[in-house]
């Protein structure tokens, strides 16, 4: 049998709303038009021919055989009927005689249908807070409209809501539920009849006459005087009224007093709206999209595979809207290509692009799409009614009614406060999308330039400023503007987002079929600035070493990266390299009729700190006095740039004191203010920060230990809120040490061993030395004796392989190897050690090394059984102000040397000593030593054992 001729016969159909839907289309009626004809709303017949609803069977007499032509074809009627009593279970009438007078008699009783609460939607989502917060107000308002632009889950939330409330409310505070449909005649009159027929159901039968006068068989009275019979009936029946759609209903007069009327009536009211409604005093809630982990929810009922990374980018393209994510969801389960991709391009997707322009964007007047223009081109909300901004925008795009624009983009919910306008990312990334084209290229660069112009000037941010002239075609302003303003990026922390847009730019450079030698020349010489006090220091120096092939034709401009290429270099660790590059760079300048003094004061002190790096101490000082003569001279034309000078200069000066006259410490601390001051002048944040880990310094020498802590852990903090990765990991190595001398070897060893993880990543072999041997020194300390042999010997190779590099560094590094060999008990290999390092060149110069050196060349001679030579040592040793810990060690190496000696109370003098300058300081890393110490003199052991006391055996840790 055809199927042609199986669909003219009823048995064919095996449910009402297939067989409702077959006669609806053979009598050539849309849906709109047969919902009209039953008195229904749009949606409410397509739910009927879903099947999500059942009408009862008096119903399907009276109202759709009528409206469907059936009452001369009662095979098809008798069919409907049947399949509606089955749907809802109910019995058969004995006898169907489909007749007019049958029809008009259950019209008496069943005068239409109401529309249900809709159901949850597949996978709902809970979202408790928005919930909780539309009850409450709805509890204390009595009336509220819930807004939100499209998609945001307006009615899945209002319907959660209702469900919640039929269920907990008494069964005399009944929901009605009402969606108003496009195209919907008399909206007001069906809206008062339904609620006629809702309040019918609940037995208020003196409004039955309002039904029937909607039928046409009674005269229809005024809208007021329905309303009022309405409200008095709510009055005795409390109810929540949900009227959702409600900015379809348009803001005529009738339907603006109706609503009136109803929100000051007894009734809760909610109202669902896409749009602001215009009513005063009205409670209105504004809905955006779900909650983090209520969209994580989401995502994960869907089984699409995206990683966190891809799902985090679909949350912020949507911003968790959830029809939003339903749709991309629905979309990524099926589509073909990779979730990046479709994620990425989401805004061109045609179901997005339909959703958008019908929902948000239709009919837009033209102030509001000028207004919604320049707002896509912002990434952050903007206020609308700056003056500057709305200057530029306007001679940007043509004058335009800013505040009627704004109106209508705040009517339709697209804009919240204008104050902090800012666009949905996905209506964002669209509208922008429409600027790309050809035609609307001169429009979208000039918008692009009004906000660099803005950002530049009102907002002081250079970042987005250069990325709007970059977008703009503006390349060389971009550059320039950077360039202008970098030492401000780095102060501020910006340094790694700056050497993005850096990037950016060179890239865009490249596309560009002519090469601007010069702008690159900037723009790599800008990528190094930045990340100079980065672990991407390898980055830098490859950025300036490309700069610099790009002005071989220019000196002083070569000669100015070269500067910086060695302070580069320095951060790396390589002094020697960077001394000689310094050296190259005085040459060529020398060759320069009148070379710029700035950059001669520059070079100076970059020159001064590769010197003291090497230990050549006198000649740093000439240079850092060098520095700070030119300093002077420039100062009153680039007083920033002097004060930048200075502020290195004075630093190397305090550390030069420190090192050479540490019983000047005063000296030195003065130096270090004056150098802290200047580098705030001078936007060189970091060499302030640096400053202030020198001024900890000087305070853990002196004994004030708790200071010292505070210091180094805000230097830290500061170091790393501005991602200065260098002075991070020097302010965490000093506080390494504080944290051992305090006693918390744990604590020390985790810290150290995180700094040489840093040195590691940025490629500073030389600090990493340094590191290692801080480490092999806690080891020692703590009995650890094979875990500092081993670092130190790695410490020990760098040093043989880098003989030109610190003498400083090589030194401490002897120092702590010939206190472990005395351990190990080889006195002579530890003589010879310390002997070495005493030949170092310059040590004579730096005191704290002197003394310590000398405090194990004792020690190493206690091993080897010398004991006068011991003697000898420790009484010419009397260091002045050498500082908390060196003076401890001393004090304790002097007890030692007695006790071998025979002066037992002498070595029990010193040991008391020690205590208590540890219990006045906090020193806990002394304490057994000093025990140790005090209880040999009272039961001295072998000679042999003596030097073994300052760090024990394993034993007696």
């Amino acid at each position: 049998m055809s199927r042609a001729s199986l669909l003219s016969s009823p048995e064919y159909f095996l449910s009402f709303g297939d067989l409702l839907k077959h006669l609806r289309l053979r009598r050539q009626l849309t849906q709109r038009e047969l919902a009209i004809a039953l008195g229904y709303n749009h949606a409410h017949l397509s739910r009927l021919e879903h099947n999500q609803r059942l009408p009862d069977v008096a119903t399907v007499l009276a109202l759709f055989v009528p409206a469907l032509g059936l009452e001369d074809e009662p095979a098809w009627a008798a069919r409907l009927v049947a399949l509606a009593a089955a749907g809802r279970g109910e019995p058969l009438p004995r006898q169907l005689t489909v007749t007019q007078t049958v029809t008009h008699l259950v019209e008496e009783e069943e005068l239409g249908l109401l529309e249900s609460v809709p159901a949850a939607p597949p996978h709902p989502v809970a979202r408790p807070a928005a919930l909780a917060q539309l009850r409450h107000r709805l509890e204390t308002e009595r009336c509220v409209a819930l807004c939100g632009m499209a998609g945001m889950g307006k009615t899945t939330l209002g319907a959660a809501l209702a469900r919640e409330w039929q269920a907990g409310q008494p069964a005399d505070e009944p929901v009605f539920w009402f969606t108003f449909s496009p195209g919907l005649a008399a909206a007001v009159e069906t809206l008062l009849r339904q609620l006629a027929l809702f309040l019918v159901a609940q037995g208020q039968e003196q409004l039955l006459p309002l039904l029937r006068a909607g039928g046409g068989r009674e005269r229809s009275l005024p809208l007021d005087q329905q309303l009022a019979h309405i409200l008095a009936a709510l009055g005795r029946v409390p109810a929540l009224l949900v009227l959702d759609d409600v900015h379809v209903a348009g803001a005529g007069e009738a339907w603006l007093m109706v609503l009136r009327q109803l929100a000051r009536g007894p009734a809760w009211l909610l109202l669902l709206s896409r749009e602001a409604l215009p009513l005063a005093g009205l409670a209105q809630v504004r809905l955006g999209g779900l909650e983090p982990d209520e969209a994580q929810s989401l995502v994960a009922a869907a089984r699409v595979g995206l990683t966190p990374e891809l799902v985090q980018r679909l949350l912020s393209k949507t911003a968790a809207s959830p029809m939003l994510l339903r749709l991309a969801l629905g979309e990524l389960q099926h589509e073909p290509r990779t979730g990046a991709d479709y994620i990425d391009r989401l805004e061109n997707e045609p179901q997005v692009t339909r959703y958008l322009l019908g929902t948000l964007l239709r009919d837009l007047p033209p102030p509001a799409e000028k207004l919604l223009a320049l707002l896509s081109i912002f990434h952050q909300p903007v206020d609308v009614y700056d003056e500057l901004l709305v200057a530029l925008d306007q001679q940007a795009d043509g004058a335009y009614d800013l505040r009627a624009g704004l109106a209508e983009l705040q009517r339709r919910q697209i804009v919240g406060h204008p104050n902090q306008a800012g666009l949905h990312p996905l209506l964002r990334d669209f509208v922008y999308a429409t600027l790309v084209s050809d035609a609307q290229t001169r429009r979208r660069r000039a918008l692009h330039r009004a906000a660099a112009r803005w950002f530049e000037q009102a907002r002081d941010d250079v970042l987005e400023a250069a990325a709007h002239y970059q977008r703009a075609g503006d390349l060389r302003q971009a550059v320039e503007v950077l360039a202008d303003r970098g030492h401000s990026l780095i102060s501020r922390g910006q340094a790694l987002a700056a050497a993005e847009q850096v990037e950016a730019l060179l890239a865009a450079m490249g596309r560009k079929r002519a090469a601007d030698v010069d702008l690159r020349r900037q723009l790599l010489t800008l990528h190094g600035d930045v990340l100079l006090n980065s672990v991407r220091l390898a980055e830098a120096e490859a950025s300036y070493r490309q700069a610099l092939a790009l002005a071989e034709a220019q000196p002083v401009v070569w000669a100015s990266i070269a500067a910086r290429l060695t302070q580069c270099v320095i951060q790396g660790g390589r002094m020697a390299e960077a001394l000689a590059l310094c050296e190259q760079v005085a040459a060529r300048l020398a060759g320069e009729a009148k070379p710029p003094t700035v950059l001669l004061a520059e070079l100076a002190a970059v020159t001064c700190r590769a010197q003291m790096n090497l230990s050549r101490y006198a000649e740093a000082t000439a240079t850092a006095e060098q520095a700070l003569a030119l300093a002077g001279q420039c100062a009153p034309y680039a007083p920033r740039a002097a004060d930048a000078v200075r502020a290195r200069a004075w630093r190397a000066l305090g550390w030069l004191t420190y090192t050479r006259q540490p019983e000047n410490s005063a000296e030195a601390l003065a130096y270090y203010q004056r150098a802290r001051a200047a580098a705030y002048r001078g936007e060189i944040n970091w060499v302030a920060n640096a400053c202030s880990i020198n001024i900890a310094i000087l305070q853990y020498e002196h004994g004030e230990l708790a200071g010292a802590r505070a210091n180094f852990h805000e230097a830290w903090r500061q170091a790393l809120t501005v991602a200065d990765d260098h002075l991070a990991t020097s302010a965490e190595h000093n506080l390494a040490g504080l944290d051992d001398l305090l006693g918390d070897t744990a604590s020390a060893i985790a810290h150290t061993q995180a700094v040489m993880a840093t040195y590691e990543r940025i490629g500073n072999q030389s600090e990493l030395a340094a590191a290692r041997e801080q480490l092999a020194a806690i080891y020692l300390s703590s009995g650890q004796f094979g875990q500092a042999r081993t670092v130190i010997d790695q410490a020990l190779r760098y040093h043989a392989q880098n003989t030109s590099e610190s003498p400083r560094d090589r030194g401490y590094c002897l120092a702590v190897l010939a206190e472990l060999l005395v351990h190990e008990g080889d006195g002579q290999a530890a003589l010879a050690t310390v002997r070495e390092a005493l030949r170092l060149p310059r040590v004579a110069d730096d005191a704290r090394l002197r003394v310590n050196l000398e405090n194990d060349l004792a020690l190493a001679l206690l091993a080897t059984g010398d004991v006068p030579g011991a003697l000898a040592v420790v009484a010419a040793n009397t260091p002045a102000g050498i500082g908390l810990e060196v003076g401890i060690v001393h004090q304790l190496v002097s007890g030692l040397v007695a006790l071998a000696a025979g002066d037992a109370a002498r070595a029990a003098q010193l040991a008391a000593e020690v205590t208590e300058r540890i219990t006045a300081t906090g020193c806990e890393l002394y304490r057994a030593p000093a025990a140790r110490l005090a209880r040999a003199s009272q039961d001295p052991p072998q000679l042999t054992l003596v030097p073994r006391l300052l760090w024990g055996d394993k034993d007696d840790q």
